[in-house]
């Protein structure tokens, strides 16, 4: 079969997507779980991108199986597996990375060679977390390095003999040579002595695993990783392994910090070649090196692709989505356009100006009333009813002829004709998520009454609306004056 024999179905009592071979639920590489994501674009990339698997087959436990070439399948399936306990020295994953960055030989040189690559990289990392931060972490690295014998994970040769590190008050580390504490680590536990510390190395001091993971600077560090989304981690953990976790802030930097992909891999080669040794030949023959090259260019290509399915803000957005409309949240399918009469081709009604306004003031009456109520978010391009992210293509296309800009001055037109004294309070813009372009208009609380004035035969009415859980409810005059007191 072929990657066109896939197909998509949304299983709505799930409200997911699920990749599929005619009535077959594929699965996980890795596992049992079925290759399922409340995100459609998500398996539309998987899907599209085993096109360059050619011919492949299901195995017996309804498992793609495709030539040995890396791909958002594979990528996908690894994601939980990724984070067992038994690549990280049986230690949950994220107690295991908090401590990694000490390890991390992006920030050391282990020979004099092509020293421009490492610190093209370096530059990138030191932007992302800090120049002050970046000299501690590098600091601590090397102090690891040399002074732990280049020892790794839970070594207890290493971990037994006596640390030191230095303090200042109020601060976690102050690298004073004046001021070194010995201490002894047991766990968790810091021990302080009073024997005379060893003599200080230029190389930096000595800290134990432990002592790091509670530093400020590991905490920084880790909180750009779980501010990643679901797709940008699968992308950094994948990059991490490949690397043979010799450097888990070159992927961070590639996939959050906006490091230059040229810069990534050739880093990313010069580690490889210096620390595996079992490997050196192949680094050292130049045909070889061309298809390590080629080999982790793709992997790079396919993961940046990857993590570019979902932004942070396109994240939140889609939670917002599944929560459905509330007190703060509205959805509207369009801002003029009847979608209804659009989908069974009635055009001349869609355009006629009655019906137009008609559409426009469930927005505008929505807009009233949050200002009248705690402000909130309308999303137009958003269905309500089943809940879906349907974009704002159609009607930009069919009323707006193709523009966006159009689009969105008619839209604030509307706004300064209806709400000229609240127009700071409102702020509308255009957002992608998932591929689909819709309108986020957000409202803030206004501190005086807002009316909205309504035409209805000839005769001008102002009403009052304000939020009613998911509704927007306009109230008669008895009704206002109790709600103001």
């Amino acid at each position: 079969m072929q990657s066109s024999d896939l197909t998509i179905k949304k299983i709505r009592a799930k409200d997911l997507y699920q990749l599929r071979y005619q009535d077959i639920n594929i699965v996980c590489f890795h596992s049992d779980e079925v290759v399922e994501h409340p995100n459609k674009e998500l398996l539309e990339f998987i899907r599209d991108d085993l096109f360059k698997c050619g011919e492949f087959s299901l195995n017996s436990r309804n498992q793609i199986e495709h030539t040995k070439v890396n791909s958002a399948y594979i990528l996908f399936s690894s994601y939980k597996s990724l984070q067992k306990k038994i690549f990280y020295e049986g230690q949950p994953f994220k107690k295991f990375i908090k401590a990694f960055y000490i390890f991390d030989l992006i920030l050391v040189n282990n020979s004099n060679k092509n020293l421009e690559e490492l610190n093209n990289a370096r530059k990138n990392i030191k932007k992302m977390i800090g120049d002050e931060d970046f000299e501690q972490l590098t600091l601590c690295a090397w102090g690891r390095f040399w002074n732990g014998r280049m020892k790794s994970f839970n070594n207890r040769e290493v971990e037994n003999k006596f640390c030191y590190t230095r303090f200042n008050e109020g601060e976690y580390i102050k690298f004073d040579k004046n001021k070194i504490i010995l201490r002894k680590i047991a766990e968790d536990t810091d021990i302080c002595f009073e024997e005379k510390p060893p003599d200080f190395t230029e190389d930096g001091p000595f800290i134990s695993e432990y002592q790091f993971r509670r530093s400020p600077v590991s905490n920084k560090i880790t909180k750009i990783y779980e501010d990643s989304t679901e797709f940008e981690r699968i992308a950094i953990l994948s990059l991490f392994h490949y690397s043979e976790r010799l450097s888990f802030l070159l992927p961070l930097a590639f996939i959050r910090g906006g490091l230059n992909k040229k810069v990534f891999l050739n880093a990313l080669l010069v580690i490889k070649g210096d620390h595996l040794n079992e490997d050196k030949n192949l680094y050292d023959n130049n045909e070889s090196r061309y298809k390590i090259y080629q080999e982790a260019n793709e992997l790079a290509t396919l993961c940046k692709n990857f993590a570019l399915i979902g932004t942070k803000e396109q994240k939140e957005i889609w939670e917002k989505v599944q929560m459905e409309e509330n007190v703060y949240l509205e959805f509207k399918e369009t801002l003029s356009m009847d979608a209804k009469k659009y989908r069974v081709g009635d055009f001349d009604t869609v355009k006629k100006k009655e019906q137009r306004k008609i559409i426009e003031s469930n927005t505008l009456k929505a807009i009233c009333a949050l200002l009248n109520t705690e402000g909130g978010e309308i999303y137009i391009g958003v269905a309500d009813k089943p809940v879906e992210i349907v974009g704002i293509k159609n009607e930009v296309d069919f009323l707006f002829n193709s523009s966006n800009d159009k689009y969105l001055l008619y839209l604030k037109t509307l706004i300064k004709k209806n709400f000229s004294d609240q127009i700071k309070l409102i702020r509308p813009r255009i957002v992608e998520v998932f591929k689909k372009e819709i309108i986020i208009i957000k409202v803030k609380k206004s501190k005086k009454p807002v009316f909205f004035s309504k035409t209805v035969e000839g005769k001008t009415e102002k009403i009052f609306y304000i939020r009613n859980g998911p509704s927007s409810d306009n109230l008669d005059i008895e009704a206002f004056y109790n709600y103001i007191s």
